[in-house]
């Protein structure tokens, strides 16, 4: 990661910002030091975007289940078998709540997502803050609070 990292500095002194194709760029010669970080191997590479095409187009159908429409929600992988592979699952949302093991795995990683939320909004905060910016300082602040008590209440939900 730390050769990633100073690629990625080098860009941003020559560009004043950093952009995912310029790092695939620097990247691509195979004496760059950031080059191990990236999947070379065309089929490998593509066969991983278009899963992750896939995870997109599933996060936005419905299903009908029951009867009912409803959104199809990320499982993640709760046992490694040597048979089973490591990829999660997406299920009907009432299958997933219903399930208390589907459901403590969906919560878990709601409880992710909502930490990271955390922490992205935080990091404005601390820069906001640096330039005493009135109203847009109390609103992140407010925000900031916000995430933090959903994020205890549901880490105590978790557990």
């Amino acid at each position: 990661m730390l050769d990633v990292t100073s690629v990625v500095n080098k860009i941003y002194e020559e560009h004043g910002e950093v952009k995912a194709s310029v790092l695939v760029d620097e990247a691509r010669p195979e004496d760059s030091i950031a080059h191990p970080a990236f999947e070379w191997a065309d089929d490998i590479a593509a066969q991983e975007y278009r899963l992750h095409q896939a995870r997109q187009l599933i996060r936005r159908v419905s299903v009908i289940y029951n009867d009912e429409p409803t959104r199809l929600v990320n499982v993640p992988v709760l046992r490694l078998d040597a048979e089973i592979s490591r990829e999660g699952s997406y299920k009907p949302l009432p299958v997933v709540v219903s399930d208390p093991e589907y459901f403590e795995a969906a919560l878990a990683a709601a409880v992710h997502r909502l930490t990271a939320a955390q922490v992205a909004v935080d990091d404005l905060r601390k820069a906001a803050n640096k330039l005493d910016l009135g109203d847009r300082n109390a609103m992140i602040a407010q925000v900031s609070s916000v995430l933090a008590t959903l994020n205890m209440v549901l880490t105590r939900a978790s557990h």
